[in-house]
């Protein structure tokens, strides 16, 4: 590691007034040394940062923080049938779905969101994921990570509904890979309220941000519609909905 002193350089030695030359090239190479020095400090940090960028995440710990508060919290949920239901609505006044209805749901818990859909959605489809080894204990719920792809998943969803983004390590992988499981008319609503905002990042939830944040991820898609909605003990919701096209 190079550091530089704090103290300054002694010029006692450059007070002849009749060597200028010999002061300047004197001077010529502190300074050279100097950028040097400042070069080599530079990389260094950058060097550590990006060393420690890479050794902070662990996969394996993330999984074991995700499955200990998912069994701690298992009979707690923050969906609320509200809000399924007002999504529930929009798909079928919007989106104009009829027939089989093919829906995902990330993050799920105990798996209410996809027996709400099923109730409210006649001939649907729906499941959910979630990485805990407690999925295989509900009903229509599989044990996956939904930051990794599934081939048989690409372009078959008619819907996606998340409101976990924030226990994502990548949020922006995660939108990619849910993006890529919509058909063409599909769509993602994710939900956004202030317990997802920066002042909600915990060690269980890594990801947090503005709604103008969760927006920006939606950069190579298209944000189609946003809803808002009020929560009695959360206050305002918004359903950010997302597609392929509108």
């Amino acid at each position: 590691m190079v550091l530089l002193s704090s103290k300054r350089p002694s010029t006692d030695h450059f007070t002849d007034g009749n060597n200028h030359n010999g002061l300047n090239t004197k001077l010529s190479k502190f300074k050279s040394r100097i950028r040097i020095s400042s070069k080599l400090i530079m990389a260094f940090v950058f060097l550590s940062s990006w060393s420690l960028s890479l050794a902070k995440f662990n996969y394996q710990e993330y999984v074991r923080t995700q499955t200990d508060g998912n069994k701690r919290k298992i009979a707690r949920q923050f969906v609320d049938a509200g809000t399924i239901e007002a999504i529930a609505k929009y798909m079928k006044n919007e989106m104009k779905v009829e027939g089989v209805v093919y829906g995902i749901c990330h993050g799920t818990r105990r798996g209410l969101e996809q027996r709400i859909f099923r109730d409210l959605l006649p001939n649907s489809n729906v499941f959910g994921t979630e990485i805990s080894d407690t999925a295989t204990n509900f009903e229509h719920t599989i044990q996956w990570d939904y930051h990794l792809k599934k081939p048989e998943w690409e372009g078959h969803f008619d819907f996606i509904y998340s409101n976990t983004l924030d226990h994502s390590y990548d949020p922006q992988l995660a939108v990619d890979v849910w993006m890529s499981t919509l058909n063409p008319r599909g769509k993602l609503f994710l939900e956004w309220t202030k317990a997802h905002s920066e002042s909600g990042v915990t060690r269980l939830d890594p990801f947090g941000a503005s709604l103008g944040g969760y927006i920006k991820l939606f950069h190579k898609f298209k944000i189609c519609d946003l809803l808002s909605l009020s929560r009695r003990h959360v206050g305002v919701v918004f359903i950010i909905i997302a597609g392929h096209s509108c």
